[in-house]
């Protein structure tokens, strides 16, 4: 006999009919004629198939031929330990570089390993010296021995800094990602543009872009002019950072999206006029050239229509 997964048992008698009993007690016929004499050792197969050898006689441990019966069964697999289902269960996930910063970081100075406390308003960040000179620039700085009293303190404070921001912040420089969400961007933008990490001030940028509507626009372009007016006092008038190619998409995108702006937010461009009244001049000339270049477009696509007819 033999036992499937399903706790069924299945006999073959010496009249070359097959059984199967239920684990509730109830008895069925599944064959009726093997058609081989002496069946035995059923064995059910990974493919669902019921396998007996068939002898000479039924007590011969030679089999003269394999008789297969489909049934679909599914076979009874051996049961793993219990002691080894558990380790199984608790096996940590792979290991790599960005995973154990992370997991250094989300330690907060509880394993003993952090030699520097940043203050940022009501919180207290616990980092590591180390990390913060070889990621970030502005801490190379800082934190250089020698260079400032700040190298041999125990704790920096940062102040006027959203401690969310530096959050994320933190998570970048430990990781090389972080979740930037579309109500922080900005304040990521500025927080590392302010430390020099240019990497995240261009990925807290490219979000403030892919985030952009007809009713956050004027906001959005205004911030970005703000910056790029900070940037040129800063370096004498040429703005470095990713903001002038930040300002440069949002224009496009007022340019394409005009009538929905007006439809939405119109009177946000009476505010963008008396505030920025040289970037709203840029965007009349935007707007000017995405009408010109759509009605080209267009004057093209109807030429070809003709063309085909």
């Amino acid at each position: 006999m033999t036992v499937d997964a399903a706790g069924s048992i299945y006999v073959v008698d010496d009249d070359r009919r097959l059984h199967r009993v239920t684990p509730d007690g109830r008895a069925a016929t599944l064959v009726k004629d093997l058609r081989a004499k002496n069946c035995r050792k059923p064995v059910i197969l990974p493919n669902g198939f019921l396998a007996l050898a068939a002898g000479e006689t039924f007590y011969d441990d030679s089999a003269a031929a394999i008789v297969l019966v489909g049934l679909g069964l599914q076979p009874l697999l051996p049961q793993m330990p219990a002691a080894a289902a558990a380790t199984a269960v608790a096996a940590p996930p792979p290991r790599s570089l960005p995973a154990d910063l992370g997991a250094l970081l989300d330690a907060n100075g509880g394993d003993g390993s952090s030699d520097l406390t940043i203050r940022v308003g009501k919180r207290r960040f616990h980092v590591h010296r180390a990390i913060l000179s070889a990621r970030c620039d502005y801490f190379k700085q800082r934190l250089a021995g020698g260079a400032f009293a700040d190298a041999r303190a125990a704790e920096l404070d940062l102040p006027d800094v959203d401690a969310s921001a530096f959050a994320v912040f933190l998570r970048w420089v430990y990781t090389g990602a972080a979740d930037i969400t579309a109500k922080r961007a900005r304040g990521v933008a500025e927080l590392a543009d302010r430390l020099l990490l240019s990497e995240l001030c261009g990925a807290a940028a490219a979000v403030v872009a892919a985030s952009v509507s007809p009713t956050t626009v004027v906001d959005c372009l205004l911030w970005a002019a703000g910056r790029c007016e900070v940037h040129g006092r800063e370096d004498g008038g040429g703005a470095s950072s990713g903001f002038g190619a930040l300002l440069a998409q949002l224009k496009a995108w007022y340019a394409q999206h005009h009538e929905e702006v007006a439809a939405v937010a119109g009177d946000s461009r009476k505010r963008l006029a008396l505030q920025a009244p040289d970037v709203m001049v840029e965007l009349l000339d935007e707007v000017a050239a995405w009408q010109r270049e759509a009605g080209a477009k267009h004057a093209r696509l109807a030429l070809l229509g003709k063309a085909c007819s």
